[in-house]
């Protein structure tokens, strides 16, 4: 019997790792480059954005890949600084999405701190995991605004103090697994 293992052992092909890569993120995996923007303009200083409406609106960023997520837990923070708005109303909604299903949404008012945690659940036909922010039900007339600052999305269960986002670096595995040259970002490491 110990032949018969040590046999299979002996001409059992090894899985090939070099088709596998190592991505480093930082802590904040929210790339602002790649927002989407409907009825308005979106302009990013430093911490804080700022959405001017020309009726409506909201944008989208594509978090990445939706099975690089599957069963992590995310939290996504930002604190709800002012708003202009024609309307009166004073909150506005964060969207999780599966490509275009709805995972979860939260409400925040302006003046407070918003943070939703959730562990991302299987879906076999995902391809991205998408962040909305609508700003639509504030921003219905032009020159409508909202200020936001430190919108964050990071792994983990809690929100910690923002980071800005770090393009990643990938790194090629050798045909074992290993992976030489990995040094950490400061102060947080996302792999």
């Amino acid at each position: 019997f110990d032949g018969q293992v040590d046999f299979y052992r002996t001409y059992q092909a090894p899985f090939d790792y070099s088709t596998v890569a190592l991505n480093k993120f930082g802590k904040n995996l929210l790339n602002r480059k790649k927002a989407a923007i409907s009825n308005g303009t979106l302009i990013f200083s430093d911490n804080r954005q700022t959405f001017t409406s020309t009726g409506g609106g909201d944008f989208n960023i594509v978090l990445g890949k939706y099975k690089d997520f599957v069963g992590k837990t995310i939290t996504i923070s930002y604190d709800y600084i002012e708003r202009k708005s024609s309307v009166g109303r004073n909150s506005f909604s964060t969207i999780l999405l599966a490509d275009a299903t709805q995972i979860t949404n939260f409400y925040v008012n302006a003046g407070n701190k918003a943070s939703k945690t959730i562990t991302i659940p299987e879906n076999d036909e995902a391809e991205n995991l998408v962040l909305r922010q609508y700003y639509g039900y504030v921003t219905s007339a032009e020159g409508d605004y909202i200020v936001i600052e430190n919108l964050q999305v990071e792994i983990g269960n809690r929100a910690t103090e923002w980071e800005e986002y770090k393009e990643p670096v990938v790194y090629e595995s050798s045909s074992d697994g290993t992976v030489f040259g990995v040094e950490g970002f400061f102060p947080s490491t996302t792999l």
